[in-house]
């Protein structure tokens, strides 16, 4: 009896102290490195958020400063916030590209640009090796916003720049105009976000919602047609009011006697030309291609 106390005794001892060499050697690697739990949750977390870490500018052809480089990107980044919208801007000196849009698509792309789940954002991607350029967008809110006619508007801004070869004065320029446009758009869809909700409470406090906008349109579109209406009613009085009329032939004004013509003389004063203007169907007109993208490209 007592040997076999004394073989479980020893077995006890073997396996209590394996386990605490164990946790000793864990100890004492993490202080010879350096490390605790701690810091060994921080770097998990640090490489997690840089591996998300939003991209902006890609200058593969190393064309910006490192100022105008840390600017541009700091403007993107401010851009994005005050929009939930991916402004991005990427260089490239590469001869064996010949399609500027599709070299445009492959890094929107590669690099993961836009927002959100639907990567909405817009990119213009510069090709130095000839000088190519491509204002690319994706997504519903980009395509609404960045209409063909638009985006052959945001490259009239940049490429007087370009053909000077200020190329950070320009991709300034492209995001400043960009941003114009876009903010239009955001304003409209925060403003109908704001009568949405007002247009709900109103309904959870059981009270008449008024939209005031719809309200003064048809206040306006009501008061035009009344003034048509009434102009119409005075016009046909008017008429009816009438004791001489304007002849049609030359005739009638002629004395019943007779006139004696001399003689006679044509001049000719002027002519009347009427020109009739039609808008463009193409300016609210967006093209977007088999994967999802829209464009418009050229030279610089």
């Amino acid at each position: 009896m007592k040997k076999r106390l004394l073989i479980i005794f020893t077995l006890f001892s073997f396996c209590s102290f394996g386990l605490f060499s164990q946790d000793s050697l864990l100890e004492e690697a993490q202080e010879i490195l350096g490390l605790d739990e701690t810091n060994l949750q921080e770097e998990t977390i640090s490489q997690e958020e840089f591996e998300y870490e939003d991209i902006y500018v890609i200058d593969n052809a190393s064309i910006f400063s490192e100022d105008e480089f840390s600017t541009l990107n700091e403007v993107c980044s401010g851009l994005r916030e005050t929009y939930d919208f991916g402004f991005h801007i990427a260089t490239d000196n590469d001869p064996t590209s010949y399609d500027i849009e599709l070299l445009a698509e492959d890094y929107y792309i590669d690099y993961n640009f836009g927002v959100g789940p639907e990567k909405n954002g817009i990119l213009l991607m510069l090709n130095f090796a000839d000088r190519d350029y491509a204002i690319c967008c994706y997504g519903d809110d980009a395509h609404k916003v960045f209409t063909d006619s638009k985006k052959d508007y945001v490259a009239d801004a940049f490429k007087p720049h370009f053909r000077n070869d200020n190329w950070y004065d320009g991709c300034m320029a492209f995001l400043q105009k960009s941003e114009d446009y876009y903010s239009e758009y955001h304003d409209k869809l925060l403003k109908a976000q704001l009568k949405a909700q007002e247009k709900e409470l109103a309904m959870q406090e059981h009270r008449l919602y008024i939209d005031f906008d719809l309200l003064r349109a048809a206040l306006l579109i009501g008061g035009g047609i009344s003034l048509i209406i009434a102009l119409a009613v005075c016009f046909s009085m008017k008429a009816k009011m009438k004791s001489v009329h304007i002849a049609k032939q030359a005739s009638e004004y002629i004395p019943e006697d007779g006139i004696d013509i001399t003689h006679a003389v044509d001049n000719y004063t002027h002519s009347t030309t009427k020109v009739i203007h039609h808008e463009s169907s193409s300016s609210s007109h967006t093209s977007v291609n088999s994967r999802g993208f829209s464009h418009s490209s050229g030279k610089f």
